[in-house]
């Protein structure tokens, strides 16, 4: 099955924030940064199961966290049948949960 991935602009927003304040601690970081944030998001459009049901939120819901190999990332989605939506780039000892009103609108 082919899937569809949308991003949430708030989730853009994340990561955008999130390279640049890696880029500012060391030059290149960024880069490496978004390189693993980009297979841990190819792992999740081979394998849309993978990761972990996301504690709190209800299971019809489908969330799911797959975590960002070497930083403290998770990418949190849910799918929609044959839409993936990435709803948060979160950290994941900052603010824990902070993006759980966006899955709001995929219930």
């Amino acid at each position: 099955m082919t899937f569809e991935l949308i991003v949430l602009d708030a989730a853009e927003e994340e990561l955008a924030e999130a390279e640049a304040r890696y880029e500012l601690q060391r030059p290149g970081l960024g880069a490496v940064f978004l390189s693993a944030v980009s297979a841990a998001i190819d792992r999740l459009l081979a394998f849309p199961l993978s990761g972990g049901a996301v504690p709190g939120i209800l299971e019809d819901l489908g969330a799911r966290a797959v975590h960002v190999s070497k930083f403290p990332y998770s990418v949190i989605v849910v799918q929609e049948g044959s839409v993936l939506w990435i709803v948060a780039f979160a950290h994941q000892r900052r603010r824990p949960g902070y993006w759980r009103d966006r899955l709001e609108g995929h219930s």
